[in-house]
């Protein structure tokens, strides 16, 4: 669901083209009230929500629910999750962190927006907002440049002190990092625990006793296309016991290494204060650490038992259907080999890591992970809590503090509630939050089906329209494929051959009529050089598994381009920092890059008149430029690959593309001429004499970090 950024970036290049074309006068059109009349209507469907940041319940009433989601705004329920509402729409963010309802005052709701997980498809909030009118209206009161928000609390005495610790922007240094705290209900902030441009606050807790007393974590992290530096020297544990006025570094106990993201609890059923942290450092030291003396010194206490490994999986019985990072679960063997300790660490810090003490059972703490773990005996012994038929990915666990049996958990597949302490469990799918990374449609027939890949939640089809008197039913819905879901095509001229893309390069065709899925990935097997020749083999005959790797030096990224030609239906494209091309439906393929060097892959557009010319932009791994020459690259073939020419005419330097765009409409002397791309850091660039000279389009363009997708 990148409705923003694909909002943004289609009404760019449309405003484009008629800037390109007509010159300002053309924008004019472009108005409001031109698109005020396209009214949206739901197709479904119900086969899966999406993913839950958090959850909230107002203290004085039971029935009324909030849910904060990564990409899909604020929900409330005032009957229990019968149905929701969407409530934040006119915010100016989808993607949220976490929602607080003050335990004082249940009007008044806090909002922090974007993410606090760290995903490769990571987006970003623009700050702290507030409702004084539970949730009905909402007004930001600061930190606009956080862009991700790591939690929020309230001082449960006086509800104009609030903290809010800031991760800060996850792809560059800078903006309103650290932990902040108001106290006048948010006309004002201060920061009270800051490091560096590199380094924001990923948690906070108040000691329940003493809220003065204020444990926050730092976080120094930094995510590029190629890499995630997950930590640094900077990382640490800080507490206060004068409401934040000063701080002290909590070490005794703790890795003495460098750290990565840390998350706390507080057990407020222990006195002195029980913490309980976990820790993202090198494997020898990374894991489940314990205070028993208010945070003065730590021990590493949490082990895995016997038989309590990783296992579970999602609703769909398919537990690889996670966005668990592979390094991570590799680091995370090495961590548990250390001298056959077993230590119990996280799957993918950088993408769930939170805390959650249970309030009712003594010595009872969750971790969410891919699977929800717990322990009973405070931390010292961890298991996987079972819970069979819940979807994978966890982010949100809570507790009913009146009714023991009650428990509500978020995670990629959406909101599950249950009555018997998690042995069973209903599912609300009634949140319309999936997250689409992109959708297409078919030329079936009577009705249409439009598709699309979703996060976590693999790929998908459904009608456009129905003869049923009911509607599109859940039922018309089918799966296309698994996993991550990421680009959908159909071929168009036999609608029942479609295709799907997932992480780290799988992509498969299915066969509507027979029901067969067949992975089409270029292998050693059934792929070859522009001229025939072989291409360089993996030594040891590949890599396999989720990422399949066969060819020497092969990097896939984690959403790979795929294209279906417009000019044959047969011919497809793959590719990963090889471009592949396939003229059988994916049979055999053909390395047509022929030399251009890529780190992770190609945005590509094709012609829309002329089947052998071919737009590429090599997408670039380096987190501090573009190029070695500081510019980006555009590369252009007019035979089908044997050759390429670069454009670079008017290009500045840029931090990364992101997308690239034929436009068929503009032409000279009936030969279309136009090109668009966007970037990572926000700006469109045109051509109108394919991609000779280029011109920064910016009139009208609103402000936006990244530039995902278009059509014209």
């Amino acid at each position: 669901m990148k409705s923003r950024s694909v909002f943004v970036w289609a009404a760019a290049v449309l405003m484009g083209s008629a800037l390109l074309a007509t010159g300002q006068q053309g924008a004019d059109r472009l108005t409001a009230d031109v698109f005020s009349g396209l009214e949206l209507r739901s197709i479904g469907p119900a086969l899966a929500t999406g993913r839950v940041a958090d959850f909230d319940v107002d203290p004085k009433n039971p029935s009324v629910y909030y849910v904060a989601t990564a990409a899909g705004g604020v929900w409330k329920s005032e009957n229990r999750g019968i149905t929701f509402r969407s409530i934040f729409d006119n915010g100016g963010s989808f993607t949220t962190c976490c929602v607080k309802v003050d335990p004082r005052d249940s009007n008044i709701v806090w909002l922090g927006t974007g993410e606090n997980s760290n995903p490769r498809a990571s987006m970003i909030g623009d700050g702290v907002y507030k409702s004084t009118d539970a949730g009905e209206t909402w007004n930001r009161v600061g930190l606009a440049t956080s862009e991700h928000i790591g939690a929020m609390v309230i001082d449960p005495r006086n509800s104009s002190v609030v903290y809010v610790a800031s991760q800060g922007p996850l792809w560059s240094a800078g903006g309103e990092r650290g932990l902040y705290k108001t106290t006048d209900g948010g006309a004002t902030w201060n920061a009270i625990l800051t490091k560096s441009p590199d380094t924001g606050a990923n948690d906070v807790w108040l000691d329940p006793a003493n809220p003065d007393i204020v444990y926050a974590t730092l976080w120094q992290r930094r995510r590029a296309v190629g890499q995630f530096v997950g930590g640094g020297p900077e990382s640490g544990i800080f507490k206060s016991t004068n409401g934040g006025r000063t701080w002290t570094e909590l070490t005794n106990g703790l890795p003495q290494g460098d750290m990565g993201r840390i998350n706390l609890a507080v057990d407020p059923k222990v006195k002195p204060a029980r913490l309980y942290a976990m820790i993202e450092a090198l494997p020898e030291e990374r894991g489940f650490y314990r205070s028993d003396d208010s945070g003065a010194t730590w021990a590493r206490v949490g082990k895995r038992a016997p038989g309590g490994g990783r296992g579970g999986g999602d609703a769909d019985g398919d537990p690889a259907e996670s966005e668990a990072d592979d390094a991570w679960v590799e680091i995370a063997a090495q961590g548990q080999g250390q001298g056959g300790e077993n230590w119990f660490t996280n799957a993918d810090p950088g993408y769930y890591n939170e805390l959650f003490v249970d309030p009712h059972h003594a010595d009872t703490v969750f971790a969410v992970s891919t699977n929800l773990e717990h322990s009973t005996d405070g931390g010292h012994t961890w298991t996987t809590f079972p819970l069979q038929g819940v979807h994978v990915d966890h982010h949100v666990v809570w507790f009913d503090p009146s009714d023991v049996n009650h428990m509500v958990l978020g995670n990629d597949g959406g909101l599950w509630e249950s009555y018997d302490q998690g042995t069973t469990w209903r599912h609300f799918n009634n949140l319309p939050i999936s997250q689409f990374y992109r959708v297409s449609v078919d030329n079936m027939t009577p009705f249409y089906n439009v598709c699309g890949g979703t996060q976590d939640n693999g790929s998908m089809c459904g009608p456009s329209r129905t003869q049923n008197q009911a509607g599109i039913r859940t039922s018309e819905w089918y799966r296309t494929g698994g996993g991550d879901g990421f680009t959908t095509r159909s071929d168009p001229s036999d609608p029942f051959i479609t295709y799907a893309t997932s992480q780290n390069g799988a992509v498969q065709r299915l066969d509507l009529r027979t029901g067969e899925s067949t992975s089409i990935r270029p292998n050693p097997s059934n792929a070859r050089a522009l001229d025939g020749s072989e291409l360089p083999v993996e030594q040891g005959g590949g890599r396999g598994g989720r990422g399949g790797r066969g060819f020497a030096n092969e990097r896939p990224n984690w959403d790979t381009t795929f294209f279906v030609s417009p000019h044959s239906s047969s011919r497809i494209y793959w590719g990963t920092n090889y471009l592949y091309r396939s003229d059988d439906r994916g049979d055999s393929w053909q390395d047509i890059a022929n030399g251009v060097p890529s780190d992770f892959g190609f945005a590509m557009a094709m012609d829309p008149h002329d089947a052998d010319t071919v737009y590429i932009v090599p997408i670039e791994s380096d987190m501090f430029r573009c190029t070695p020459e500081g510019k980006l690259r555009v590369y252009r073939t007019r035979d089908a690959g044997a050759s390429w020419e670069p454009l670079t005419g008017g290009l500045p330097q840029e931090q990364a593309l992101e997308t690239i765009l034929r436009d068929g409409m503009s032409t000279d002397a009936g030969r279309p001429t136009g090109v668009f791309f966007g970037t990572r850091s926000g700006r469109v660039y045109g051509s109108t004499d394919a991609g000779d000279s280029w011109t920064a389009l910016r009139d009208g363009l609103p402000p936006v970090v990244c530039v995902k997708t278009a059509r014209v």
